[in-house]
């Protein structure tokens, strides 16, 4: 008999083995009976030694038609990792016919149910996390359940029903990650959507556009994904990735306007971006003129934010956050500073008539509106 690592039970015929680094895993079918009924099949994968201390419990919910095969596509792309470490992944092919945001939802309390029978659930709540289908049901799942939900995480994702975004507010104290490819542009737009809303609520998340990456994002390694859940773990510290509700943003999420902010260091010139041609920081949305400067940006993004979250500098010294004319600026100390202007006002002008000492006074507000 192989000591085993990990032994993942998968919905295959027979029995194969998964091979990832140095773990095997043994694999299997496992179904879920309701009422004598077999429902749905699933995928389990456990720590070898599970009679020790409780292990988190991760609901992988697959792509596509979410059948067998799209449960065992969503393992080799980035679940096999939960085999190196000690968590129990469970991934249910929905029945036929159903998806988990369309009706097949409605099994995985009993799901989960199951599992924690078996084993010893961290914190007795699931993480749930989903690619494209699977992250819609992500959303889903939390939204009728939010308090069975540890965090969520979705490569994509999003609130599968327009009436879901009305309601976002029950995903309160979720820590949420979305992963969203910049070439797709019907989903990255829905994200950008949905996290304009969930900033709003001021429920902790974060955005990652992913530069030059489609629906299929196979530049994010599982590592990635549980290095992430890991830190939402109970009794991890866990600090905000980002403060972005101060952050002048459109009602897309979309920084300065729309301008690509390397124009404004390179050309001295304030030049309109695309969204073809877009970067995540922060929380904020960044578009770009070319390719050039959106990787440009990628290299060093602290270096060509704007400062004061894209407020107008002068009303910052003030202690107010207003909205800046785009085409009104300043590069200072390699530094954006954008200003407000009207048609007989540019606050530009009363900027640089004491700039030290209006910068001091807009730093020390700055830091008092960003310590609330």
């Amino acid at each position: 008999m192989l000591s085993l690592r990990s032994t993942i039970l998968i919905s295959l015929t027979g029995l194969l083995f998964l091979t990832t680094g140095q773990t095997v895993a043994e694999t299997k079918v496992q179904k879920l009976k309701i009422n004598g009924e077999e429902i749905l099949q699933y995928t389990l994968i456990i720590p070898d030694k599970d009679d020790g201390p409780a292990h988190p419990l991760l609901l992988a919910l697959p792509p596509g038609r979410q059948n067998a095969d799209m449960v065992q596509a969503g393992i080799e792309l980035y679940w096999h990792e939960a085999a190196n470490r000690d968590w129990i992944v469970v991934s249910p092919a929905a029945p036929e016919g159903m998806m988990f945001f369309t009706g097949a939802e409605k099994y995985l309390p009993a799901l989960i149910s199951e599992v924690g029978g078996k084993f010893k659930i961290e914190g007795k709540k699931v993480h749930v996390a989903g690619i494209s289908n699977g992250g819609r049901s992500t959303f889903r799942f939390a939204l009728d359940h939010p308090q069975q939900v540890q965090s969520m995480l979705t490569i994509p994702g999003m609130p599968p029903e327009d009436n879901d975004m009305k309601h976002l507010d029950r995903l309160a104290g979720i820590p949420i990650v979305m992963y969203v490819g910049a070439e797709d542009k019907a989903w990255a737009d829905r994200d950008r959507k949905t996290s304009v809303l969930l900033n709003k609520l001021a429920i902790r998340h974060e955005l990652h556009i992913i530069p030059g990456t489609g629906h299929i994002m196979r530049s994010i390694s599982g590592k990635t994904l549980f290095d992430t859940l890991d830190t939402f773990r109970p009794g991890r510290s866990v600090e905000p990735v980002r403060k972005i509700k101060h952050l002048q943003l459109n009602e897309e999420g979309v920084a300065l306007q729309g301008y690509d902010p390397i124009s404004y260091f390179q050309n001295n010139s304030a030049r309109k971006g695309s969204s073809k041609f877009a970067a995540e920081y922060k929380g904020a949305t960044y578009y770009f003129s070319s390719a050039k400067h959106r990787d440009l940006f990628n290299q060093d993004p602290a270096r060509y934010e704007p400062a004061y979250g894209g407020w107008c500098a002068h009303s910052m010294a003030q202690g107010k956050k207003v909205v800046p004319d785009p085409g009104s600026f300043t590069v200072t100390g390699g530094k954006l500073y954008l200003f407000h202007k009207t048609r007989s006002q540019n606050r530009l002008d009363k900027w640089e008539k004491s700039p030290e000492e209006l910068r001091k006074k807009a730093d020390l507000n700055w830091r008092k509106i960003n310590s609330d």
